[in-house]
C-alpha cells in the first residue's frame, strides 16, 4: 500500500536496518522496517530522515511493515537551520507520537494539521 507520511522518530535495528514510526495520511501511525538504510549507498538515505515528510510504498509484513520505497515530498529545510524551530518540531512529533494510533480514524486531518504545523513553523517570524 501507499501513503503520504512523516517520519516522526526511529531506532535501530541489527546491524543494518532501522524500525520507523510514521505517521500516515490514511493509515495513522505505522511502525515499519527500512531494511539496510544504514549503509553508506543505501537510496533511503536522507529520505527518512526524522522530520522528514515522504510518500512511501509499504508492504505488508508478519509484525512489521516493510518501507520498500519513498520519495522525499519535503525535508522542512528551514527548520533543521534553526536549533529555536527544530527544537519545537521535535516537541511536536513527539506529541503526536504520544498520542498516535494504527489504523487512526481522524488520521488524515491529524496529517494535515502536523504538516500545516511544521510547514508554518518553516514561516513564522517568532516560533514561540
Amino acid at each position: 500500500y501507499n501513503d503520504h507520511g512523516i517520519v516522526l522518530n526511529s531506532y535501530n535495528y541489527g546491524d543494518q536496518d532501522r524500525i520507523f514510526n510514521i505517521y500516515t495520511k490514511e493509515n495513522g501511525l505505522v511502525k515499519a522496517i527500512c531494511k539496510s538504510v544504514r549503509k553508506p549507498n543505501s537510496r533511503f538515505r536522507g529520505k527518512v530522515d526524522k522530520l522528514s515528510c515522504s510518500y512511501f510504498q509499504f508492504a505488508k509484513g508478519k509484525s512489521l511493515d516493510i518501507v520498500s520505497d519513498c520519495e522525499q515530498v519535503s525535508s522542512f529545510p528551514l527548520l533543521r537551520g534553526d536549533l529555536s524551530r527544530l527544537s519545537y518540531a521535535i516537541l511536536i512529533l513527539e506529541i503526536v507520537n504520544g498520542f498516535a494510533h494504527e489504523q487512526d480514524t481522524e488520521s488524515e486531518e491529524i496529517y494535515n494539521l502536523l504538516y500545516r504545523g511544521l510547514h508554518n513553523l518553516q514561516e513564522v517570524k517568532d516560533p514561540a
